[in-house]
């Protein structure tokens, strides 16, 4: 499986992306993270990795969020820890404590299309705390994916006491 995603052949490459994406074993990671990293064309490893879920799976993937420009990258990053789904929450909340903004902004998006419940205190957190007024915005959006009773008061609060007018303007607008 793991030649045929390095292959030519694109059609078997998407089967064995595929494949290894439902049956694949930690054995497989190394490999695709290789491919994930030195490859034009990421997004199939990205699939395979998130389907995988590993630590270390998702962790490779989280490793390409620090890109501020949408790169291929990037963007098939997203692919496979949204594909991951659960198995990528752990790794997205330890990506909110990340040094790059970017790394921290996009973790807290995607925690937000998860809008998993367990994410709920992470995201609080960089809501609330971040320093970069991009991070707390995104984490506020991504607190209004999640249905839980502490989102909607956490959110008056950002509304009404953020020193930045987009966090502000944010919280407000996901009241509504």
């Amino acid at each position: 499986l793991l030649d045929a995603l390095a292959g030519d052949d694109m059609l078997a490459a998407e089967r064995a992306a595929q494949q290894l994406a439902v049956v694949g074993t930690s054995a497989a990671v190394p490999r695709l993270i290789e491919l994930f990293t030195a490859t034009d064309t990421p997004r199939l490893a990205a699939t395979a990795l998130g389907g995988i879920g590993t630590r270390v799976a998702t962790q490779a993937l989280a490793s390409a969020l620090v890109d501020e420009e949408l790169t291929a990258r990037r963007n098939a990053a997203q692919i496979g820890l949204l594909y991951g789904g659960e198995q990528a929450i752990d790794t997205l909340m330890s990506t909110l404590r990340a040094p790059q903004v970017p790394a921290r902004r996009h973790a807290a998006e995607l925690l937000g299309y998860l809008s998993s419940p367990l994410a709920l205190n992470a995201l609080l957190r960089a809501a609330q705390g971040d320093a970069h007024p991009s991070v707390r915005q995104a984490a506020v959006w991504a607190l209004s994916e999640i249905d839980s009773p502490r989102v909607r008061p956490a959110l008056v609060g950002i509304a009404v006491r953020d020193p930045d007018p987009d966090v502000r303007a944010e919280a407000e607008s996901t009241l509504q």
